[in-house]
């Protein structure tokens, strides 16, 4: 069995952090935008406050824009919703926008997806430093998996 268990490098592009233009409809507060990664949209659609959202969008790197959306008003039931908001963004990502994007992903074929990480996000990845060894949800992976195998 094959792992990818790091974004980087040739797999960078499974990150949210890559660039990749996508529109998004954020339902009538903003309208339908540009966005430069998936990060910028996952951080300002869990805001309340407008001025949250458009200061996400205008940040100039994904690590800033996920550094602002750490200190936001988050909206009602996020938690509840942050998994069908990341399925939504990846399928915007791989399938409505870049088709190159979607060609590379299919190419990982049968590999696991591993968000692996050293700053111990253990809900969309796996942290792989000392103290945690590899523990983690990995929902980003398990999302990225079942995009790649349902098409």
């Amino acid at each position: 069995m094959v792992f990818i268990t790091r974004f980087i490098g040739e797999y960078f592009f499974l990150s949210n952090f890559y660039k990749c233009d996508m529109q998004i409809d954020y339902g009538g507060y903003i309208g339908r935008i540009t966005t430069p990664t998936v990060e910028h949209a996952y951080q300002a659609m869990k805001c309340v406050r407008e001025e949250d959202k458009l200061n996400i969008l205008n940040a100039p790197t994904p690590s800033i824009a996920k550094d602002i959306g750490r200190k936001v008003e988050l909206i009602d039931n996020w938690d509840s919703k942050k998994l069908v908001v990341m399925q939504i963004l990846l399928v915007n990502k791989f399938i409505v926008g870049d088709n190159d994007l979607f060609f590379r992903l299919r190419n990982t074929k049968d590999a696991t997806l591993i968000e692996g990480n050293y700053w111990h996000d253990n809900y969309w990845g796996r942290c792989f430093c000392s103290k945690c060894c590899g523990k983690g949800e990995n929902h980003l992976g398990k999302l990225l998996m079942e995009l790649r195998d349902d098409k």
